[in-house]
This record gives C-alpha cells, structure tokens and sequence, in this order.
C-alpha cells in the first residue's frame, strides 16, 4: 500500500471467466477476497470492471464501479456504487 498512494486500487476482474475447474462460486470468492483485502488490509478503495458486479456480484457496497461494454455509469448508480464511465464506444480508438 506505500507504493501506490492513491486511495483507490483497481483490481480488475473483466477476464476472469468460469472455464474447466474453475466455476462461478470460485471466481466469486477469488474476486470477493481481492476487494476484501484491498480494503480492510491496505486501507484503500477497491475498483474494477462491470464484471465485478454484474457478472460475478463480487463487488461490496464501496467498490467503485468501471462501466464499459453493456453497463454505463446510471445503471452502475442505481445499486448504490460510485461508478467511473469508461464506454468502450467513447474512449477506445481501436477502429
């Protein structure tokens, strides 16, 4: 936590998938004790991708939510979570 200052620290959590072995209450727990740790070990804000709600609803009710391919910023506030828009169609400039 010393080398990153930031109050926030973004984990993530758009490419995990369930695959093989690796079933959905798994990748819940995995993503759940990530911003668990995040927050209560190193004091920050824990942040990632729309999966981390929407997909495997491992998000609590203080991890910032980034909105980028079926979720915008509004869908993300009306659960209650801050929300950063970051729409693939605004802010990608691959084609």
């Amino acid at each position: 936590a010393g080398l990153f200052e930031d109050d926030v620290f973004n984990i993530g959590c758009d490419e995990t998938t369930v695959v093989g072995s690796c079933d959905k209450e798994g990748t819940f727990r995995l993503e759940r004790e990530m911003v668990n740790t995040i927050q209560k070990s190193y004091g920050k804000t824990p942040e990632g991708w729309e999966e981390v709600l929407f997909t495997e609803d491992a998000a609590t009710a203080t991890t910032i939510v980034d909105g980028w391919s079926r979720h915008n910023a509004s869908s993300i506030t009306s659960t209650g979570r801050r929300a950063v828009e970051s729409s693939a169609t605004h802010f990608y400039f691959t084609s």
